[in-house]
């Protein structure tokens, strides 16, 4: 098997990624409280730079003040004094030799808000809103802007058949529902240029009654590719609505043990014959071998390593020299912090 294949560059737009390896954004809870980049921050990408990732994007960092995306201890963007912050993160991951990555969200959940309870004016204050913290992205350094369609988040659900029970132009039909996701994607290529990179988080599956399915998410990701994104990031699952953090369709978000492994490839795999641009897939990865048949065999363009890269930052160096590395074992132990506002670290390992 050609192992070295995932270790060759890829291009997302204009940026040459340095190979087919993505660090997942994962919440850490090592921003100050208010939002803002902390050393401990820095040094946690700069270690998986470090370790041999191609394209590092980071935690998902909130668009506004009003619909933040964690109460606390999340990054922010909403504002420009967030930008010195960023911008010496974005440094220290490029500095590592990774492509740095940002992504950005926004939360109705969190207020219990549902896309029709949003007049028209606040739905166009959302577009705004990803647009102008996506100016900021630019201007703190880093290379490529992601948005957060996926999960629970205030995309996600206005692309949801689901959740998205509005009538007007942004909810109705497939189309209607697709289109605050299209106009953000619009609105930063017209401010940003069309040779920035943008990356599309989207769910090729809700995993819940009603909700979208992998026709649902083919049909997002043509729509997205043709509004301007550069690639689709292929998660799933995440939705609350039926049974909250113990619902099937969270647990499709963050797999546990007795899961299966690469448990949403075949979803990337089918969207990528539909779109022309890099698939990205994410979902209890952590094998070289499962890896090396992903990208081997085309499945997708990209995989992108959460938990394993928490369990070993040097993971796919060790990889890339065929030397052993820590396992995570898929306890979500490190979730559980996540939960209690408590840093993001492994703590359950193979060997322990």
């Amino acid at each position: 098997m050609e192992e070295n294949r995932v270790f060759e560059p890829i291009q997302i737009s204009c940026v040459t990624v340095p190979n087919r390896i993505v660090m997942a954004p994962m919440d850490t809870n090592l921003a100050t409280k208010d939002g803002y980049v902390t050393d401990e921050l820095i040094d946690y990408y700069a270690k998986r730079a470090a370790g041999g990732v191609g394209l590092i994007t980071v935690e998902n960092t909130s668009v506004s003040a009003k619909r933040m995306v964690k109460n606390e201890y999340s990054l922010a963007l909403y504002d420009d004094r967030f930008i010195d912050g960023l911008s010496k993160l974005a440094s220290a991951i490029k500095r590592e030799g990774a492509v740095a990555s940002l992504q950005l969200g926004d939360c109705l959940y969190l207020s219990n808000r549902k896309p029709s309870d949003l007049s028209l004016e606040e739905v166009e204050e959302v577009i705004d809103d990803f647009t102008e913290a996506a100016v900021r992205v630019k201007e703190a350094g880093f290379q490529i802007v992601d948005f957060h369609m996926a999960h629970r988040y205030t995309v996600a659900d206005f692309l949801s058949k689901y959740a998205n029970k509005r009538t007007d132009q942004y909810g109705g039909n497939a189309a209607g529902r697709a289109k605050l996701a299209e106009m953000i994607v619009r609105k930063t290529k017209e401010r940003l240029g069309e040779d920035f990179p943008v990356i599309c988080r989207i769910n090729g599956d809700e995993y819940m009654v009603g909700g979208n399915t992998l026709v649902d998410a083919t049909y997002i990701s043509k729509k997205l590719v043709r509004a301007g994104a550069d690639a689709i990031h292929v998660s799933a699952g995440g939705r609350l609505e039926l049974g909250g953090n113990r619902s099937y369709s969270s647990y499709r978000q963050v797999a546990t043990h007795d899961m299966q492994d690469g448990l949403n490839v075949h979803l990337a795999e089918q969207i990528k014959k539909h779109i022309n641009v890099p698939v990205i897939t994410v979902g209890k990865i952590g094998s070289p071998s499962l890896i090396e048949d992903i990208i081997q065999n085309e499945k997708a363009d990209m995989v992108a390593l959460g938990r394993a890269v928490i369990a070993d930052a040097e993971f796919v160096n060790k990889m890339k020299n065929n030397e052993k590395h820590r396992k995570c074992i898929w306890k979500n132990d490190c979730v559980r912090l996540y939960l209690k506002n408590e840093p993001v670290k492994c703590v359950t390992y193979e060997g322990k």
